[in-house]
């Protein structure tokens, strides 16, 4: 029988917020390399994640396009 999760793994897990800033951070760089050509649909993807973790109820679309913007801010 496998152990249950201890406080310390579960403290490890990243929150949804942090999840999408390191996904919108590497899908930026992906573009400017170009590795990706639409940036608009790689916006679309992160938008969806943000959505479906509940962070655009929790922390409103304001703060999500402000995550995504400094994400982006160089491509």
């Amino acid at each position: 029988m496998n152990a249950p999760a201890t406080k310390a793994a579960a403290a490890a897990d990243p929150s949804p917020l942090e999840v999408l800033k390191e996904r919108a951070w590497a899908v930026a760089k992906l573009l400017e390399n170009h590795m990706l050509a639409d940036k608009a649909t790689a916006v679309d993807g992160l938008w969806r994640y943000a959505e479906g973790a509940g962070l655009v109820a929790e922390l409103g679309g304001d703060a999500m396009q402000a995550v995504l913007a400094e994400a982006f801010r160089e491509c």
